[in-house]
């Protein structure tokens, strides 16, 4: 950890990339939209995003009183405990949370690939939140890598539960198939990120988890436009279903 105080110079310096790199994949994701978003539902779950990195740091608070690790500890098998048991299901649960409650329910979120862009939305804020409180402890080599590879890593994550709630809400047929698309993917993406994260705190790979992300963006995106199409064509428009 990077011990000394921060001057007004690296404040600005760090927050100005955290925020550039964020308006950046934010851009990203909106062009990628097969149907453009618009630019107000999207600043409500950016901030929302932002709402849940609190209450993932309440939920980090009240680990302890439950029973549950409150670090990664000083072995393998204690950080793999408190990346997949801890880490993973607050963080991508505190997202999941604030979209399913809240974003959902937006008027704008009307087709299943919604569910995609959104959760990636969400994802961005979270991520600013976090790497801004993360400046004043990493040395400013770990500042760049962070403000690189964390917004794109939440929303890769983010990514398996937000196509699960999109499809729950517009093509599941029954209670339990919906309950399922939410639950599954969820979890799935809460290994995912306890994965990530715990090839971070234990073995510091900040560049090669990064790059371990990129590639999977990458993976993602050669798919990109055929998934939403697909998704596009089957999605039932929403004033059809009588919101």
């Amino acid at each position: 950890m990077h011990g000394e105080p921060l001057s007004a110079f690296d404040w600005a310096t760090g927050a100005g990339l955290v925020v550039a790199v964020l308006v950046a994949w934010l851009a990203y994701f909106r062009w990628k939209d097969h149907r453009v978003e618009p630019w107000g539902a999207l600043a409500v779950a950016l901030g929302l995003g932002a709402v849940a990195a609190g209450i993932a740091l309440l939920a980090y608070r009240f680990a302890g009183a439950l029973g549950l690790p409150t670090s990664p500890g000083t072995t393998a098998a204690s950080s793999w405990r408190f990346c997949l048991g801890v880490v993973g299901p607050v963080e991508e649960g505190a997202k999941f949370l604030v979209t399913w409650l809240v974003v959902a329910r937006l008027e704008p979120f009307d087709e299943e690939s919604d569910g995609l862009v959104y959760a990636a939305t969400v994802a961005l804020g979270f991520s600013c939140v976090e790497n801004l409180l993360y400046l004043p402890h990493v040395a400013p080599g770990m500042r760049v890598a962070r403000a690189l590879s964390t917004p794109l890593a939440h929303a890769v994550f983010s990514a398996p539960w937000g196509f699960g709630l999109g499809w729950a809400r517009f093509s599941a047929r029954s209670r339990a198939a919906r309950a399922a698309a939410l639950a599954l993917p969820l979890l799935a993406a809460s290994v995912a990120h306890g994965v990530y994260d715990h090839v971070l705190l234990a073995h510091g790979a900040t560049w090669l988890a990064g790059a371990v992300v990129l590639a999977l963006w990458g993976a993602l995106v050669l798919r990109a436009d055929a998934v939403v199409a697909r998704l596009s064509r089957r999605t039932v428009p929403a004033s059809a279903r009588g919101r």
